[in-house]
């Protein structure tokens, strides 16, 4: 799956900027976010797919980032996660890489 294309930020655009706003994250490309020095968040799209990566710990969930709602909780998630409260997050559990 690709990353994040020109068409994909523009759908996704007021989750990019929640982010963005997020103490602590760096965008190092667009949509790769990083927290401190680790990896922590980037998306990947295909045809009508979009999905983001949420690093929790030492594992990546994966989202649906298509539907507004997902893309809030996303962000909460994020913010979870910076904040040291992510039990419960919802997302797929990834293969490691």
């Amino acid at each position: 799956m690709a990353r994040l294309r020109d068409d994909d930020a523009a759908r996704c655009g007021d989750l990019l900027e929640r982010l963005r706003a997020l103490d602590g994250l760096t965008e190092r490309s667009r949509g790769v976010f990083y927290w401190s020095s680790s990896p922590f968040l980037h998306f990947h799209g295909s045809g009508a797919e979009l999905v983001a990566d949420l690093k929790v710990g030492d594992r990546w969930l994966r989202y649906d980032a298509a539907p507004v709602a997902a893309r809030r909780a996303i962000a909460v998630g994020a913010r979870r996660v910076l904040t040291g409260t992510s039990t419960g997050l919802r997302g797929q559990p990834q293969a490691a890489r």
